[in-house]
């Protein structure tokens, strides 16, 4: 699957919609982003299934400032609305399949059981 461009438009209808996202936060002058593109790119052709995007920080600044991305390349990985995975890193092929394939590896039942009582807790401190 081709890798689509992630805007503050679009981004949230994605995250709804997506079962899994992954995410390349790039700067558009940065060296390591862009030697890390075509390795991203490689990894979103061998999952077809998968949605692929990515994020240029200085054209989207308020989606850039939201996930808190500190540098780039960062690569973010959503699924069911909750980020399993962020790193700033230019990973090769080999290494961000392995992440891949281990977030989709990941019962998600239990993780949105932690969350919700994550997210009770804190209502309860409030």
């Amino acid at each position: 699957m081709a890798t689509i461009e992630l805007t503050k438009e679009n981004i949230a209808e994605h995250i709804e919609t997506d079962n899994m996202l992954i995410v390349n936060f790039r700067g558009s002058n940065c060296e390591p982003s862009q030697l890390f593109a075509p390795e991203f790119e490689a990894v979103s052709d061998a999952y077809p299934d998968l949605v692929f995007g990515t994020v240029v920080v200085e054209e989207q600044p308020a989606v850039t400032r939201h996930f808190q991305i500190q540098a780039t390349p960062s690569v973010m990985i959503m699924r069911e609305k909750i980020i399993l995975f962020s790193e700033a890193a230019a990973f090769k092929q080999e290494a961000l399949s392995r992440i891949i394939d281990s977030a989709l590896a990941i019962d998600m039942t239990d993780v949105h059981a932690q969350a919700a009582q994550m997210q009770a807790q804190q209502a309860t401190k409030q």
